[in-house]
This record gives structure tokens, C-alpha cells and sequence, in this order.
């Protein structure tokens, strides 16, 4: 059985450093802060082809920006982890993660939404809430044989279910005369 590490999504955001001196003060890039799905499983099989499995679940999200570039921009982040036996070939079901969302827009006429006095008549403000939940499913199985055949099985399978092109050349029969 195979354990994957943590898996991330691709947002990511930088933020400087400052390194001060009594004569000079430099400032360079600090780094990146991630946001994003992390899903980390550390699989165990037990006796009569149970699987221990340790699991993590993280959803995170920038939540606006920063105040000040050496600082990461705010971060709203859900987690939760367990430990979890399960039997050969069955699947769990992680669920109830929740990321809020509240999003405030402006539209205004160009030139006429400047002026002080008329501005308010000339621009149009909304607000936007929502709920997103996160579900997660994991199939635990247990692949016996040394030359992974099954394993290639398993795969097919789901490709299969998927409806999901494998990527190898159709053959088709011909008729030679």
C-alpha cells in the first residue's frame, strides 16, 4: 500500500521580507503562503485485510489582502483529521467542511462616479454571500499481488466507471480480401 503526502492546489501568495541594519534596510522576496486543498492519508493494513488509515483534510482560502506587503494576506482555513479502520475495498466518506464567502462589489459610470456630491447616484453596490461544503471520498484497497496486476486492474475499472479515455489507440478489426 502506497501513502501519499500532502496534496496542494496551485494558489499561492508572496509577500517581501525586510532585513533592517543600522545603515540600510533591504527588502526581497520572503516566500509564498498556499491556500488551497491539502488531503494527506497514511494507510496501515491490519490483520483480515483492514486498512488503518490516518487521514487529514484542510481547506484554505485568502480571505482579501494584506495590510503590508512583508506580511502573507489573511487566511480563513477548515481542518479536520482522524484515524479510521476500514475493510478491503470499501470507501469513506469525509464530509461537513464548510468555507464562507462574502464578496462586496462596486460598479460605477466612468467620470460621473467621481464627482463628490452625485457619486452614490452613479454607482451600484452589492454584497454576496455563500457556503461552500467539501466532501471527500477515499477507497481503501488492499493490492496483494508483487507484480501489481491488480493494481492495473483497479485502474482499468475506474477508468472504466469514469467513462474516461485511457489514452492507448483503438483497434479495430479488418476485413483484408
Amino acid at each position: 500500500m502506497r501513502s501519499r503526502g500532502p496534496r496542494r492546489s496551485p494558489w499561492r501568495a508572496p509577500y517581501a521580507s525586510t532585513n533592517a541594519s543600522t545603515t540600510v534596510a533591504t527588502t526581497s522576496f520572503g516566500g509564498t503562503f498556499d491556500a488551497g486543498t491539502s488531503i494527506s492519508v497514511k494507510p496501515q493494513i491490519a490483520d483480515g485485510d483492514l486498512i488503518v488509515m490516518e487521514y487529514s483534510v484542510s481547506l484554505s482560502r485568502f480571505t482579501g489582502e494584506s495590510a503590508d506587503p512583508t506580511l502573507p494576506p489573511p487566511r480563513q482555513e477548515t481542518k479536520l483529521q482522524s484515524t479510521v479502520t476500514v475493510p478491503d475495498g470499501h470507501t469513506i466518506v469525509v464530509g461537513g467542511l464548510e468555507i464562507d464567502t462574502e464578496t462586496d462589489t462596486v460598479s460605477e459610470v466612468p467620470i460621473l462616479g467621481k464627482i463628490p456630491v452625485i457619486e452614490n447616484l452613479f454607482e451600484d453596490q452589492s454584497k454576496t454571500k455563500g457556503k461552500n461544503r467539501f466532501y471527500v471520498f477515499i477507497r481503501c484497497t488492499v493490492m496483494k499481488s508483487g507484480s501489481f496486476e491488480d493494481l492495473k486492474y483497479t485502474s482499468d475499472e475506474i477508468l472504466e466507471l469514469a467513462d474516461v479515455d485511457d489514452g492507448w489507440p483503438k483497434l479495430e478489426p479488418r476485413l483484408i480480401r
